[in-house]
């Protein structure tokens, strides 16, 4: 018998009822009190006050400054919408937007009518922002790391450290031709 004739033996009908002799009985009342005590100790009185808004306070707006933009990547956004418009905008340039501009590209839109906007001075989404030695994706970079086939780039390590995450962004952006659509340091606040 094969393996796949063994998996279908195996199947259960919807009329059959579940039974699983391994799993021992559970005390649902026991088991959310327990969770119960355990999320009350998390809670705090001052709860999202605890937070502080750091662009209302003076304190901290050092915070506010990127200590890694290249300047000469960031362009005014009035000149990066003349017209107040473009065709597609897009809205972080992180992998989520990255490969959204991609695939914009790939079903016809020119790079030249999107507009990737981020607070960032570059691509990467949270890989230009963490920088701290030794940072590491824990999923495995074949898994982890889109288009790699489509560039036929090759990772360096079965595990991808922070920077070369980072400069893959950068070089798949420049593939697909979005580099000069970006409109980096920028913020959104509404649209029209």
């Amino acid at each position: 018998m094969s393996a796949l004739n063994g998996l279908e033996a195996n199947k259960m009908t919807s009329d059959q009822p579940y039974e699983d002799d391994g799993i021992n009985e559970v005390d649902a009342l026991q088991l959310e009190k327990r969770y119960g005590e355990e999320r009350a100790k998390r809670l705090r009185d001052d709860s999202n006050d605890q937070y502080i808004d750091i662009s209302l306070s003076d304190k901290f707006q050092h915070f506010r400054e990127d200590p890694w933009v290249d300047t000469s990547a960031v362009k005014d956004a009035r000149t990066m919408f003349a017209d107040s418009r473009c065709q597609m905008l897009i809205l972080g340039a992180g992998w989520g937007g990255l490969l959204y501009a991609v695939r914009m590209v790939e079903a016809g839109i020119h790079p030249r009518d999107i507009r990737i906007v981020d607070t960032a001075g570059g691509f990467g989404g949270t890989w230009y922002w963490n920088r701290y030695p030794g940072i590491m994706c824990d999923i495995e970079s074949y898994c982890y790391l889109p288009l790699l086939e489509e560039t036929g780039y090759i990772p360096r390590h079965r595990y991808a450290h922070g920077e070369e995450i980072r400069e893959y962004a950068g070089l798949v952006a420049e593939k697909w031709g979005v580099t000069d659509s970006a409109v980096f340091q920028t913020r959104a606040q509404k649209l029209l």
